[in-house]
């Protein structure tokens, strides 16, 4: 009788066992990372980066000038790089920082806009901004003939995200953007 009372109460017990076993297991901290990223020529409601080319068009620029002319021609269309980085859990009183890098000469300059929403880390950066950066040394030179047209301007976004209690996430991602003139 002892036997089949002990089995009894331990089939009883079991499912309280288990569900507390698994949510315990749910409540500790998990991997904290990286899910997904994406760049694009806009953000949506969300934070997120609508995806898509980055080839920016913009309306024929008048051929000579200096580097200088080009960039505020380009800065003031006001068309952006943007990027979004999903993470594993909500951003809350998390810490970034981020910045595009010039591939070719190593130079780094900051995100102009860098933001969180739930989950997202996200931010744009002016084109024009970019051009000049990374091409800063031909601000009071002549302009190529074909004014940076057409071809890949390549480009790296640096990122750190720092979150209380976790551990700090470093992540760099490359891609390149176009300009084209119509």
């Amino acid at each position: 009788m002892t036997n089949s009372r002990f089995t009894r109460t331990a089939l009883l017990m079991f499912p309280a066992a288990v569900t507390a076993v698994i949510l315990a297991a749910g409540c500790g901290p998990g991997e904290f990372g990286v899910r997904s990223h994406s760049f694009g020529k806009d953000i949506n409601a969300e934070g997120e980066a609508v995806k898509g080319p980055l080839s920016y068009t913009f309306r024929p620029y008048r051929r000579g000038g200096t580097g200088r002319d080009l960039f505020n021609f380009l800065y003031f269309e006001g068309d952006t790089l943007c990027f979004s980085i999903e993470f594993s859990e909500p951003l809350v009183n998390a810490r970034a920082e981020g910045w595009f890098e010039n591939p070719k000469t190593g130079k780094r300059y900051r995100v102009e806009r860098l933001e969180t929403s739930g989950n997202t880390l996200w931010g744009f950066s002016l084109v024009g901004s970019l051009m000049e950066k990374f091409y800063g040394e031909m601000s009071m030179k002549p302009l190529p003939p074909d004014a940076f047209c057409c071809r890949d301007i390549p480009f790296e976004l640096h990122v750190a995200l720092r979150k209380p209690g976790r551990k700090l996430i470093t992540e760099q991602y490359t891609g390149a953007f176009r300009l084209q003139y119509r």
